[in-house]
C-alpha cells in the first residue's frame, strides 16, 4: 500500500496519543492480536488472524490511522482468516513491533 497524499508522506513519525491512550490503545492490539501468528515483514509485520476478528480489527486500524498517519495497513481476507500486514517508514519498524507483538 502506498501513501495516497503528500501530507502522509511528509506525516511526522510520532503518535499522537497521550500515554493513557496510547497504553489503552496497546491493551486493544493485544485482545485483537491474542493468540495470533505474528511474522516479520520488510519493513513491518505480518499477523493472522480468525476472520470473526476482522470488525474489531478493521475498527482498530480505522482508530490507528488517526494517531498514526505515517503506518500503512493492508488487511487481505483469506478463507476463514484475515492477514493484517503494518508497515512503517525507515526508523519506525520498532512502533510497528509494539503494536504486532
Amino acid at each position: 500500500m502506498q501513501r495516497t497524499s503528500e501530507s502522509e508522506a511528509a506525516a511526522p513519525i510520532a503518535c499522537s496519543l497521550g500515554a493513557a491512550d496510547y497504553s489503552d490503545r496497546i491493551t486493544q492490539w493485544r485482545t485483537v492480536l491474542d493468540g495470533c501468528d505474528v511474522d516479520e515483514v520488510p519493513g513491518g509485520a505480518r499477523a493472522t488472524l480468525p476472520a470473526d476478528r476482522a470488525a474489531d480489527l478493521a475498527a482498530l486500524v480505522v482508530a490507528e490511522r488517526e494517531c498514526c498517519v505515517f503506518l500503512d495497513f493492508t488487511m487481505v481476507f483469506r478463507d476463514r482468516a484475515v492477514e493484517l500486514t503494518v508497515t512503517a517508514p525507515p526508523g519506525a519498524e520498532v512502533l510497528v513491533s509494539e503494536l504486532m507483538r
